[in-house]
């Protein structure tokens, strides 16, 4: 059994669901971006966090 199969939402439910998630974590992104006066080395660092993190996810949703 794989877990596609035993999943209780559809492929398009699963979509909206991980669409929805990474609209707030970029929307929570944003505001505390504009809203602090962070160092450039910390904005890298976040950065580089969320290319890996965009990368496993793009990996695990393939």
């Amino acid at each position: 059994m794989t877990l596609e199969s035993a999943s209780t939402f559809s492929d398009g439910e699963i979509a909206a669901l991980v669409k929805d998630f990474y609209t707030i974590v970029l929307a929570q992104d944003d505001h505390h971006r504009l809203m602090s006066d962070m160092p450039d080395q910390f904005r890298e660092a976040r950065a580089g966090n969320y290319r890996i993190l965009a990368s496993n996810a793009k990996q695990h949703l393939a």
